[in-house]
């Protein structure tokens, strides 16, 4: 089993000896050894006082993970789409991420971007708001047509083809 992350334009992995736990209530790591812990590349972690500190309940290290950073085509794309306003999107989409790991994933991000674009007469927040009060509807904003066609899939990647001026609403 192993965990990466992209980091600039090259993907950093870590070997990992455990089991992994995920769910909302636990996003748990077990590493073999605190020794092989530190020779692992940086990651995003929460903060803790010491998070080589054995569980006690495991007797082992344990390191909570949270992916954090925005995936490289959604901050692509808000550089190109909101040039005036990106660095806060972006610092508002990674807190949100920070927060909230498993609810602002991937494809809500990518549906939040580009429901801001596409519908310009409803904003950032109100896009997170949605996400907050029904995700399903922001998905079938972002991904369907009024015919519940799906027209678009956000666990994908952004494509150039994603944001052609004709799929714009006015």
């Amino acid at each position: 089993m192993y965990y990466e992350e992209l980091h600039g334009r090259s993907w950093h992995r870590i070997e990992i000896d455990g089991e992994m736990l995920t769910g909302r209530a636990h996003h748990v790591i077990h590493f073999a050894s605190p020794g092989r812990w530190l020779g692992y590349p940086e990651l995003q972690m929460t903060e803790s006082p010491n998070p080589l500190a054995p569980n006690p309940n495991l007797g082992v290290p344990t390191v909570h993970l949270i992916p954090t950073a925005l995936p490289s085509d959604v901050e692509a794309r808000i550089r190109t789409m909101f040039p005036e306003q990106s660095a806060k999107t972006i610092q508002t989409l990674t807190q949100l991420r920070y927060e909230d790991s498993e609810l602002f994933g991937d494809r809500i991000v990518r549906c939040i971007v580009f429901c801001t674009w596409h519908y310009p007469k409803s904003d950032l927040e109100s896009w997170i708001k949605q996400a907050r009060t029904d995700y399903r509807d922001l998905i079938v904003a972002a991904e369907y047509d009024r015919n519940d066609t799906q027209l678009r899939d956000f666990n994908r990647p952004f494509t150039d083809d994603t944001f052609s001026p004709t799929s714009r609403h006015a």
